[in-house]
């Protein structure tokens, strides 16, 4: 039977690395829903989630955090239209977004689009409030937005991929742009 010493702000049962757990078996459950995500049998002697998660727990979807926008342009479908009220950037949905179209709350953390806050304003505060370039395994950086598809959504907020051919005849997906792209979202070559 595991006990657990460590609780987080909110008075919750969380192990030493600050994963939510059940207090009886010990096992790390997912800090929304309750449901099980790793067996304590599955933690390392550290109480670490086993590889890969404990490698990728910091990778995130950032079409999840992006606000829903028209796109002005078909030659450019990158550039997006931003409503501008009150000294406050907004999307189609009336959310306060930043000039990266991240959707942000007053002190400007990130959201995803349920609201719940992803990454909290001070870990931008050094790039001007903007979410900076990232790094690929082999260190390159990168501009998230270069990677992305550009895509209209549907009412319930998911993307709307585009089906087509390619010249070969094969079945295909591309964004807005005619980019292919992945089940994802993502730019791909091929």
């Amino acid at each position: 039977m595991v006990k657990s010493v460590y609780f987080d702000l909110n008075g919750q049962p969380i192990n030493i690395k600050g994963y939510r757990i059940d207090p009886v078996s010990g096992d790390v459950l997912h800090n929304r829903t309750l449901k099980l995500m790793f067996p304590f049998t599955n933690l390392d002697e550290r109480g670490c989630v086993p590889a890969p998660f404990c490698v990728e727990k910091f990778n995130f979807n950032p079409y999840e955090l992006q606000g829903t926008f028209g796109f002005m342009d078909k030659d450019d479908p990158g550039g997006f239209h931003k409503a501008y009220k009150a000294g406050k950037f907004l999307d189609k949905g009336g959310r306060q977004v930043n000039m990266q179209g991240f959707l942000i709350d007053i002190n400007g953390s990130l959201l995803d689009r349920q609201g719940i806050k992803r990454f909290d304003w001070r870990q931008f505060s050094q790039f001007g409030g903007q979410m900076p370039k990232l790094y690929t395994y082999s260190g390159q950086r990168f501009d998230i937005h270069e990677v992305m598809g550009v895509f209209d959504r549907k009412a319930d907020g998911t993307l709307e991929f585009i089906e087509t051919q390619d010249e070969m005849g094969k079945d295909v997906v591309i964004d807005k742009g005619g980019n292919l792209v992945n089940a994802k979202g993502y730019i791909v070559n091929e």
